[in-house]
């Protein structure tokens, strides 16, 4: 620090006095007299040479921004508390065991059903009160599977809508039956089997059976002081007679609380049960029901209302409603996060799968996923099967679906169909997912060199050791990066590659990578015979060490690609999903780093998201740890808004770039159904709206949000969907302006003279379950709090200029605070607005730093960590 002196001169004048004596001798010296005041002060004299610079002092604070975020202080205490699910949300009910009492155990013929009751995880004994009684409704009942409607004890002729085998029902009183709180969260409900099926005259024609038979379902509901209720579903001889779908299936998505009810999105009890499942559902949505909404009464069976509800947005009118009686329930626009034609999706029991596949083509069964004939790519008008309009839920189907002529059952109509990403559906399955399942890929080890990695890798097949570079597809043995096409086959051209990351913290945002590439993104390296060789079903991949000037305590690397397999159905060979592995290094010497923190679990994604999980690309396969490598803090597409010409005046969004970091994408993706406040991404092969009917129309009415397909160009893409294109609203800079060929198909087209043009694709989110479900997707060792700023690192939301690999013009954002707003953000602009103002008061208002990352990683390392 350079520093100078200021010089003062201070003048002294000294004031004499000389005497003037008479002639005579001079006598002796008087006394000195008193001072005389101080003359005027003279001129200052000039400035003094500057002295020599000192020596750098240590560089001060510079405030709030290089202190660690002030989240913590006051929230981490109770952030476990804050995200737990509400306890209507949250009560779960697990069987402890039914049987039938033999006298010993209690009166002949009664029924003791034993279960456990626990809110958040937690036991729970606080349902002391009938869930009948507390609500004023019963729907406590048991249940026979017959197999067609007039064998219904009391029924004397089935209803105009019920078809086939279906449950009869059965309702019992409060006074039927008697529970007992054991404490601890257990209780005992014992139902007075003879008093409940006979409670004044016997049922006619068709008495239920004297004694419960193995497979017959029963029903009790308890309720708390609170009006949470407790939904307790077993069946005799612990299996029920017909199991298609499990609840585990549906609590997969829908947490514990399936039935969202329509109160603000608040949990609100159903009809005074919690179901948790098709065991509670089915009780009162029997299978019967015709797939035919138009009709009062119909669709509210649980295949048809299930099946609608789900497959909605993918009808022919996008869009689903049934009635209730006479009353319509809709529009549902659902878009299914995985596949529909994959009935093991739901049907995940081998009973369920079994009986999905072997369902009969009939109209109830299909259309209550096709809704009509135009609903199947044939029998549209103009189809070469087009003649099965004149057909209605009257038609005869199996004239001519016997097996023979026409699929008879469900299995083989679907068999050989493709998904999306390339599965192949047979018997109801989505075999890219099973046989993917199989497969086994792990890399092993990483030896360090200043020029190369040298990365091993292995894979196995149903538990067998397998040759990483088999080329050719058979029997047992997969192909990987060598596979070469065969259209005999169906065997495609591997392609396989290694991704390198480097770490800041504990996150990969792969800082100083030289050249001009996306902000954030890793190297990647193809695997070929020349840089791959096998020996003792052992790969070994050479690829360059890739320089990174930013360089933390390890690197990662990751094998993405799918591996082929030869399926035995159909004797093709098949891309499935091999969940592609990763590995984390110390850069010094190759051997295994200490592994990231555990924030999510891929195996809770695939719950919603099975054969669907990470769509672009298609090489990136089921594993969060690999997602984050290229999705992480300092990935960001402001790039592409740049590279359109788009400025944050003229994006969708009024942003400058939009975070693709996985924590913002996903959060913000699964809120924006629920929040009012879209997540949009500009990417080079589409704009990408993701978020609620109402913000889309408020884009379209506010923010120039193309709906116009008569200023677009539609056409028909490689994948077979319809696809328009628009002008990039903003955009400067020129592209090609696609064209349509004579069959409809998209063609490169001509240069564009009026901006960029790109795809824009609008998703409606539909939530399943309780945003603060942080379970939903979270590792369980996981817990809310404030992040360590020495791991999680800050978040890019304005990635700069190009070169994007020196990220010190990168304008962060706190790791906490990015967390928190990703979900914590709203469409109402005063209310986003006041959780903005105490987010950055609590971090700091997006900014630069001189170093970067490093900046508050160093800052965040001097201070104590709660």
């Amino acid at each position: 620090m350079r520093t100078s002196k200021l010089m003062t001169l201070s003048v002294l004048v000294a004031a004499g006095i000389g005497l003037t004596a008479c002639s005579g001798s001079t006598g002796p010296q008087g006394e000195t007299g008193p001072t005389g005041a101080t003359g005027a002060t003279g001129p200052v004299g000039p400035t003094g040479a500057t002295g020599a610079t000192g020596a750098t002092g240590p560089t001060g604070p510079s405030g709030v921004f290089t202190d660690i975020e002030l989240c913590a202080g006051c929230h981490n205490g109770g952030l476990a508390e804050k995200h737990a699910a509400k306890a209507s949300d949250a009560v779960g009910v697990t069987i402890t065991s039914i049987a039938v009492a033999d006298g010993t155990t209690g009166p002949v013929n009664n029924v003791i059903l034993k279960f456990k009751v626990a809110v958040n995880g937690v036991p729970d004994i606080g349902f002391n009160l009938k869930g009948q009684i507390a609500a004023a409704h019963n729907e406590d009942a048991f249940l026979l599977w017959v197999n067609t409607p007039q064998e219904c004890p009391g029924t004397t002729s089935p209803a105009p809508n019920d078809f086939g085998p279906t449950w009869c029902r059965q309702k019992f009183t409060a006074a039927q039956y008697d529970f007992v709180n054991n404490g601890l969260g257990n209780y005992t409900a014992t139902i007075n089997y003879p008093a409940a099926i006979n409670p004044t005259t016997p049922l006619v024609p068709n008495p239920f059976p004297a004694v419960p038979p193995a497979g017959m379902k029963f029903m009790v509901t308890l309720a708390n002081a609170a009006g949470q209720y407790a939904t307790a579903v077993a069946s005799i001889g612990g299996t029920p007679s017909f199991n298609v779908v499990s609840d585990a299936a549906c609590i997969a998505c829908h947490g514990r609380h399936i039935w969202r009810g329509d109160n603000g999105g608040v949990a609100v009890p159903h009809d005074a049960t919690n179901p948790q499942g098709m065991g509670a559902c089915v009780f009162c949505h029997g299978t019967k029901g015709r797939a035919q909404p138009a009709v009062p009464g119909a669709g509210t069976g649980f295949m048809a209302m299930i099946h609608g509800i789900h497959n909605s947005e993918n009808m022919p009118s996008q869009e689903y409603t049934y009635y209730w009686g006479s009353t319509p329930v809709g529009p549902f626009t659902i878009g299914f996060p995985s596949y529909m034609n994959n009935c093991r999706n739901c049907h995940d029991t081998t009973e369920g799968i079994a009986a999905a596949a072997a369902a009969a083509v009939n109209w109830q069964n299909c259309m209550s996923c096709h809704e009509n004939f135009d609903g199947f790519t044939n029998t549209k008008a103009g189809g070469s099967l087009a003649f099965h309009q004149n057909y209605d839920l009257t038609t005869n189907c199996a004239q001519c679906h016997d097996g023979s002529l026409a699929p008879a059952t469900i299995g083989p109509f679907h068999n050989g169909l493709l998904t999306e990403r390339g599965g192949l559906l047979w018997d109801g399955a989505d075999q890219s997912v099973i046989l993917g399942e199989k497969v086994d890929m792990q890399i092993t080890s990483v030896a360090v060199s200043d020029t190369t990695l040298q990365v091993t890798w292995t894979a196995k097949y149903a538990d067998a050791v397998v040759d990483p570079c088999n080329a050719v597809a058979t029997d047992g043995q997969p192909a990987f990066f060598r596979a070469t096409a065969n259209t005999s086959t169906g065997q495609t051209a591997g392609s396989f590659s290694i991704l390198q990351g480097m770490a800041q913290g504990d996150d990969w945002v792969n800082a100083g990578r030289t050249g001009n590439q996306a902000p954030g993104q890793p190297y990647s390296t193809n695997l070929t015979g020349s840089n791959t060789t096998c020996s003792g079903n052992v790969a070994t991949s050479n690829i360059p060490n890739q320089a990174y000037t930013v360089t933390g305590d390890k690197g990662v690397v990751a094998l993405q690609g799918r591996a082929q397999v030869l399926f035995a159905g159909n004797g093709k060979v098949i891309l499935v999903r091999s969940k592609d592995p990763t590995y984390e290094y110390a850069l010094t010497d190759g051997a295994a780093a200490t592994a990231r923190r555990a924030i999510v679990d891929t195996a809770k994604c695939l719950n919603c998201h099975s054969g669907s999980l990470y769509q672009h690309g298609g090489n990136r396969i089921d594993n969060v740890n690999l997602c984050i490598v290229c999705h992480n803090p300092a990935a960001n597409e402001g790039n592409n808004r740049q590279l359109f010409g788009v400025t944050a005046a003229t994006a969708y969004d009024g942003k400058p770039g939009e975070a693709y970091d996985l924590r913002n994408m996903i959060h913000a993706l699964h809120a924006g159904g629920e929040t009012n406040m879209p997540y949009v991404v500009y990417r080079t092969r589409g704009i990408y709206f993701f978020g609620s009917q109402a913000a889309l129309d408020g884009y379209i009415a506010d923010r120039h949000w193309p709906n116009d397909p008569t200023q677009g160009v539609t056409c028909v893409n490689a994948e077979g969907a319809t696809v328009t294109y628009y002008k990039v609203w903003g955009s400067i800079a020129q592209g090609n302006k696609p064209g349509v060929d004579a069959q409809g198909n998209c063609t490169t087209g001509a240069a564009s003279t009026d901006g960029a043009w790109q795809i824009h694709n609008a998703t409606i989110v539909d939530y399943p379950s309780g945003l603060n479900r942080c379970d939903a997707c979270h590792a369980s060792n996981w817990r809310p709090a404030a992040v360590d700023p020495t791991k999680g690192v800050a978040v890019t939301v304005d990635p700069g200029v190009a070169p994007f690999g020196n990220q010190l013009d990168d304008v962060l954002w706190g790791p906490t605070s990015a967390s928190c707003m990703s979900c914590h953000q709203w469409g109402v602009p005063a209310v986003n607005f006041g959780w903005q103002i105490h987010a950055y008061g609590q971090s700091w208002v997006p900014t630069t730093f001189p170093d970067g990352r490093q900046t508050l990683i160093d800052a965040g390392s001097a201070l104590p960590y709660p």
